[in-house]
């Protein structure tokens, strides 16, 4: 299974392993993940603002159900 890193367009391949019955994925790189890790930010919030402009990562947080109602988090 061949991966691309959302955040460098790198492609990288997992290796299948035989002790799991799926095998793991990534939405970045080991090293976009570390890099980014290592200086306190999230790539998955920056990917889910780039795909969705109501996106915060700050908060608050908001829950609409399909009924019409909503629910305000201060946490994810």
């Amino acid at each position: 299974m061949i991966n691309k890193c959302k955040k460098c367009n790198k492609e990288w391949k997992l290796k299948t392993t035989n002790n799991r019955g799926n095998t793991p994925t990534s939405l970045f790189c080991k090293s976009c993940a570390t890099s980014y890790s290592n200086r306190g930010l999230s790539l998955v919030d920056e990917y889910l603002q780039e795909q969705f402009s109501y996106y915060n990562p700050k908060g608050p947080y908001i829950l609409k159900c399909d009924c019409g109602t909503e629910q305000t988090y201060t946490t994810k």
